[in-house]
């Protein structure tokens, strides 16, 4: 846990976020840092330890204060900028915010009118994305925004792989220039995909085919998100020390999908020839309906007790989610080859059976306290508390059980801070967080007894200010560890809380602006994960002693930017990853790669904005998204060309 001068603001003008890959690839673009409170809209960065200056994001959402959330698309039409807060947050965010939290700022009404729209055309694919924001104010004091996106295209390098994405997101603020405000907005998004599982491995590395290669059913598989979340915003100034803030969502996200999962045929580790292999693709069906009602009420106050300045942060988290989840397998599904996948084999003997039927509710609830104290001029100390109550049960109807948890938790926060000079900050922080064995609404009769895993990390980092100000440099040493893993009894079959996990490391950052006109945004992470203790036993291999899986030893990104001339500007960037391991028994490996993305930009009049980007310019093979069973490649070689318009 860092203190909140330490949070990296990630602006969604990076070269990414421009085109039609998405806000989720600026992550490893920091832009400047921001010393705003914390936001009350956020995702969890990971669920185990990794944190990186090149911040592997994993879909795994919340949408607010202390609640876990379902996996959602995270897109960046609707986008104002994301922030992201590394470490233990539970203090602020309650369960689950082990590697930290990613604020996503949502765009809201201005004062100031402004319209705009944006296209972007990419090859190969081909892929399209438009979107058009649209400001206008009204009565002096209140505005109207829209924001618009449709996106649709086929993924680079992956053969019969699409994705087609259209939403719109209306706001409405009144009293924006005053002491009271209120704003009303709602978003709507609708996700019409071809589900992509990637490929298998292999004897321990991906399998040795070609990257295009692609598993999936076109006939049969599909993934369809239909997202609503309405939110209501109050915010009331008492005077310039006092504020009161309450945020009110509403959510439902419905999602359907069918998936193929490839596997090979024999085990991952045949000593068939690899023109022989064959691979099936059985496939797994999902129906699930995820409800939330959330609300946050805060105040921020500043105040002097005893000539020492106070920022106190304190606020009541309430909550309900509800999920409904049907799964269903399928017999009779025809197989493949390994090195020449035929995507559209007879199914009319294709058979289906339903395995799985659940409801889930929860009722969560959470209060917290954050005091940050002057002593001095140049140091502060900061403390803070939150207690969760988390109350789960779960109706599986396929079983005939019925199952409930309660957890009570405690998650402390500590920190101090020493300013020596204005360009010079170093810090100390000591953080928690902690996550329920019902925290993404599953229990069963083996985690139904499990107490919740708990975190803690120390760390302690330093920030210097170079050139007035325009250059930031950042540097962490800082160790997390989980003391009460879950691990499964050989015994009794349960999961106990008797593992222990560490990861410790360090990271640096270099950030602003080195002369007029020349950007660049650098970092670096180690990271050395280790699993101390555990009972687990996987495909015969104790995972005691290895490594934490999908956390790279060593991860690097760099973006930079030059303004040639007001009108024209170049850009480009690269960013490294170590190899990970895909399980926790370390037999999956996925290789290190380096990729690098180059950007022009060209503006011939002020309205008009042209950029012309080029990512993974070497088309560079190599793996995104890393899984214990299979391992999907990254896009190859994209060229996009994307027009702004803004009047």
């Amino acid at each position: 846990m860092r203190p909140a001068t330490q949070r990296v603001v990630i602006a969604c003008f990076c070269v990414a976020a421009l085109t039609a890959v998405g806000c989720a690839d600026g992550f490893v673009n920091p832009v400047s840092p921001s010393a705003s409170a914390s936001g009350t809209v956020a995702s969890q960065v990971s669920a185990s330890f990794p944190r990186s200056g090149a911040l592997h994001v994993t879909k795994e959402c919340s949408d607010y204060h202390g609640q876990a959330g379902e996996i959602c698309t995270i897109t960046s039409s609707n986008l104002e900028a994301i922030e992201v807060l590394k470490g233990p947050s539970s203090v602020l965010f309650g369960r689950g915010s082990t590697g930290g939290v990613i604020n996503q700022v949502t765009k809201t009404p201005k004062l100031t009118p402004f319209y705009e729209v944006g296209g972007t055309v990419g090859w190969p694919g081909p892929s399209g994305r438009a979107t058009a924001d649209l400001n206008y104010p009204f009565a002096n004091s209140g505005a109207a925004r829209l924001n618009l996106l449709f996106s649709k295209g086929d993924v680079p390098g992956r053969d019969d792989v699409n994705t087609n994405t259209w939403g719109v997101a209306p706001s409405v603020g009144i009293g924006l220039n005053g002491p009271t405000r209120l704003i009303v907005s709602y978003s709507y998004q609708y996700d019409d995909n071809l589900p992509d599982y990637g490929l298998p491995y292999l004897r321990g590395e991906p399998a040795p085919v070609r990257h295009g290669n692609f598993y999936g059913l076109p006939d049969r598989d599909y993934e369809h998100d239909d997202v609503n979340i309405g939110t209501i915003r109050f915010e009331h100034d008492f005077n310039d020390n006092v504020r009161l803030r309450n945020t009110l969502r509403l959510a439902s996200i419905d999602r359907g999908s069918l998936v193929s999962i490839p596997a090979i045929v024999g085990g991952p580790f045949t000593t068939l020839p690899v023109d022989q292999i064959q691979v099936t693709r059985t496939g797994t069906q999902r129906a699930q309906l995820d409800q939330y009602a959330l609300n946050n009420a805060e105040v921020v106050a500043k105040f002097n007790t005893w000539q020492l300045k106070h920022t106190l942060v304190g606020g009541v988290d309430a909550g309900y989610e509800t999920s409904e989840i049907q799964r269903y397998t399928f017999t009779n599904v025809p197989s493949t080859t390994l090195v020449n996948p035929f995507a559209f084999p007879d199914l009319s003997n294709m058979g289906r059976a339903k395995s799985a039927n659940s409801d889930a509710g929860a009722t969560s609830v959470g209060v917290y306290a954050v005091d940050e104290m002057a002593l001095t001029q140049w140091l502060k100390i900061m403390g803070g508390l939150r207690y969760d109550l988390f109350d789960a049960q779960l109706n599986n109807h396929f079983a005939g059980q019925r199952l409930h948890r309660t957890d009570e938790h405690l998650s402390p926060r500590a920190a101090l801070v020493v300013l020596p000079t204005p360009n010079q900050t170093y810090y100390f922080s000591w953080g928690t967080s902690f996550n329920p064995s019902a925290e993404a609404l599953v229990l069963a009769a083996n985690t139904v007894s499990t107490e919740p895993e708990t975190n803690e990390t120390y760390e302690i980092g330093a920030k210097l200010n170079f050139f007035g100000g325009r250059l930031g440099f950042r540097t962490a040493i800082f160790q997390t560890t989980k003391d009460n893993a879950r691990t499964t009894d050989p015994v009794l079959g349960i999961q106990v809380n008797e593992g222990k996990q560490r990861v410790r490391g360090f990271e640096l950052e270099l950030v602003g602006q080195i002369l007029t006109g020349w950007n660049v945004w650098l970092g670096y992470t180690y990271l050395d994960s280790k699993i101390l203790s555990s009972f687990d036993v996987q495909t015969g291999v104790p995972i005691e002693g290895n490594r934490v899986p999908n956390v790279p030893e060593n991860s690097a990104s760099l973006w930079t930017t030059y303004d040639i001339t007001p009108q024209w500007q170049v850009g480009g960037g690269a960013n490294f990853v170590d190899r990970r391991f895909a399980n926790s028994d370390n037999l999956n490996v996925v290789p290190s790669y380096a990729k690098g993305d180059v950007m022009i930009g060209y503006r011939p009049i002020p309205p008009l904005q042209l950029r012309f980007n080029v990512i993974n310019i070497s088309d560079a093979q190599y793996f995104d998204g890393v899984h214990p069973s299979h391992v999907i490649p990254g896009n190859a070689r994209t060229f996009l060309l994307t027009g702004t318009w803004r009047f």
